[in-house]
């Protein structure tokens, strides 16, 4: 017959969190990172949509020829591709019924540096939509921002999920573990990082016997530092066991007991 689970608060929980920074920093800077870069596509997007997007190669192929005048040029200078602007180059023509007056946007900054407003030059065009004659269209080259943002959204999501797992073996520990003697090898501080802390603890090694009376060798961390004033080497506590895999287990932390008010009964 199963117990009700133990209660586990967010404070239980997000202590178990800190106490693997290594996932937590590497997760959450690297999926932040990549969100910038998406930032970046999309604001990037959005600046370069001033000139209308055509379809280059249909009307390249199947385009009426004709003449156009400059009406102006815009060098985009908060876009650098190669040490170049973009070049948004605005013209007049008249596609037979009517004037048109269009946007084309290209790198091709030796071509453009030589076109000055009041130029004729040839365009072809396809309905309402034109190219200009001998200058590639410009298309922001957003493979790589992908080929930065992939790998990076990629370790951030891993390390997260890591992250997510390890902490939720515990949490199973904490409310479904099987409570039982452990007696203490050895306690290691550990440091955590400079300035926040985050990582800081006391790494516990214990001794326990299984059901079957097994010795198990445990460790476990916990951010409780007063385990090392009030336990000794030799000294027993308690610890939770799973009731599946009796190799997994975790120490009871005293603060965390008060927290959730576990009762700790005696246990074999």
């Amino acid at each position: 017959m199963h117990k009700e689970p133990r209660q586990v608060g967010l404070k239980t929980i997000f202590d178990l969190v800190k106490q693997k920074p290594q996932y937590l920093i590497i997760g959450i800077v690297f999926t932040l990172i990549s969100f910038g870069f998406g930032a970046t596509l999309i604001l990037v997007s959005l600046l370069g949509s001033e000139a209308p997007k055509v379809d280059y190669e249909q009307i390249n192929e199947n385009g009426t020829t004709t003449t156009a005048k400059i009406t102006n040029i815009d060098i985009q200078e908060n876009i650098t591709i190669n040490n170049e602007h973009p070049a948004i180059i605005s013209y007049d023509f008249n596609n037979g019924d009517k004037e048109i007056e269009n946007q084309y946007k290209s790198l091709d900054s030796y071509k453009i540096n030589r076109m000055n407003v009041g130029d004729t030059i040839k365009v072809k065009y396809l309905a309402e939509s034109s190219i200009v004659v001998g200058l590639e269209p410009f298309e922001f080259p957003y493979y790589i921002f992908l080929i930065i943002m992939i790998p990076l959204v990629t370790v951030g999501g891993i390390m997260l999920v890591l992250l997510y797992l390890r902490v939720r073996n515990t949490i199973a520990l904490y409310r479904y573990g099987k409570i039982k003697d452990a007696e203490i090898v050895a306690m290691t501080p550990k440091h955590g990082l400079p300035i926040s802390g985050i990582g800081q603890g006391v790494t516990v090694y214990y001794q326990y016997k299984t059901t079957r009376g097994e010795n198990i060798l445990g460790e476990s961390f916990t951010n409780d530092y007063t385990i090392l004033s009030s336990k000794k080497q030799g000294e027993l506590i308690k610890i939770f066991v799973s009731l599946d895999n009796e190799s997994k287990s975790c120490l009871i932390s005293k603060l965390d007991q008060i927290r959730n008010n576990w009762t700790i009964e005696e246990q074999g």
